[in-house]
């Protein structure tokens, strides 16, 4: 800024030039306008004040800045991408986009991980140390894969990076995890632990309200009035126990050119889980159902395909109804259908 001062300050305006044939009709005459020697200093504080919120904004300030990252040293994202992420891979993909432009202000180096293999690839990749730059772009590749985390293989992928470090492996963990262990608690607790020996953690899990929601088939017998009261047509909902009571959940059966057959909604209480829902489908209706689907809900877990074996066909028997009247017991149509019976 004195540069620019020094610039403007003994840069005036161009003198007006008037091009007027009679010029000796004004000779002794004085202007009332002078064009002066120097910028004014209205003018010249005016383009200092542009020039200044030229710079400040190339600087990029912030304001309100975050609080300090935890732990010291370089900075570790474990990040859940398996299916139960895929609700909340947007809020957690700004999350981490907050925790890599922090870290970069505070000059410390970024490794990611995340929770579960990438499409043709056989194991996790520990990637770092990154920049700023690289690690956003590594970001953006993520993305929620329609399987499950394995914890395992993160626990293996961090104990081969540690081995293949050339300095001292110690930094802090920020854990972006989506709540729920898949099934395998003992794998989770030793990546906590891991962990936490690794330099400290912190964990971010999603709040009651964004838990995870799975369809599953519903196996359970029904009884005669059940079946009579709702029909065979229907489907699980289940979710986490920490699921905020009044979760409110819209299920569409969807037939095979993607038409809406039936909707039903419901509201999920954690000790009402896994829940039935009963679809209002008559037979050839039911035999179109081509998946179950929570509407306003991405993710694998949202969606129930359905193959042949949960469709009800109808079923013709040929046979010469002749011989079944004079010697049923040694006709293959009679034991076919007394079986489908």
């Amino acid at each position: 800024l004195p540069l620019l001062w020094y610039i403007l300050r003994i840069t005036p305006p161009a003198p007006k030039t008037i091009f007027f044939p009679a010029a000796r009709f004004l000779g002794g005459l004085t202007s009332e306008e002078n064009t002066p020697s120097a910028s004014p200093l209205w003018l010249l504080l005016l383009r200092l004040l542009i020039a200044a919120l030229l710079i400040i904004a190339l600087a990029k300030p912030v304001m309100n800045p975050a609080e300090t990252l935890p732990g010291k040293g370089d900075l570790r994202l474990v990040i859940d991408n398996g299916w139960s992420s895929a609700p909340i891979w947007d809020k957690k993909k700004n999350a981490a986009e907050e925790l890599i432009e922090q870290a970069a202000r505070e000059g410390r180096d970024i490794y990611i991980v995340a929770s579960t293999t990438q499409i043709g690839e056989t194991r996790i990749n520990h990637n770092g140390p990154l920049s700023k730059n690289d690690a956003l772009s590594l970001l953006r590749g993520l993305k929620p894969n329609p399987w499950p985390s394995d914890y395992k293989a993160l626990i293996e992928s961090i104990h081969t990076a540690k081995n293949n470090a050339k300095h001292a492996f110690s930094m802090h963990s920020i854990w972006l995890s989506d709540g729920i262990s898949h099934n395998d608690q003992k794998s989770v607790d030793a990546l906590i632990s891991l962990l936490q020996n690794q330099g400290g953690l912190s964990y971010i899990s999603p709040s009651m309200e964004k838990q995870p929601i799975l369809l599953r088939p519903s196996t359970k017998p029904l009884s005669p009035q059940d079946l009579e009261k709702f029909g065979d047509t229907r489907i699980n909902i289940d979710s986490t126990k920490n699921i905020a009571t009044g979760t409110p959940a819209t299920i569409q059966a969807i037939g095979a050119k993607s038409e809406i057959l039936d909707i039903q909604t419901t509201k999920l209480k954690a000790d009402e889980l896994p829940k039935t829902v009963f679809f209002d489908v008559d037979g050839d209706q039911k035999a179109n159902i081509n998946q179950f689907k929570i509407s306003s809900h991405n993710g694998a877990g949202s969606v129930y395909l359905l193959d042949d074996q949960s469709k009800k066909r109808h079923v013709g028997i040929v046979a010469s109804q002749q011989k079944e009247r004079d010697a049923p017991l040694v006709q293959a149509s009679y034991y076919i259908r007394r079986a489908i019976e």
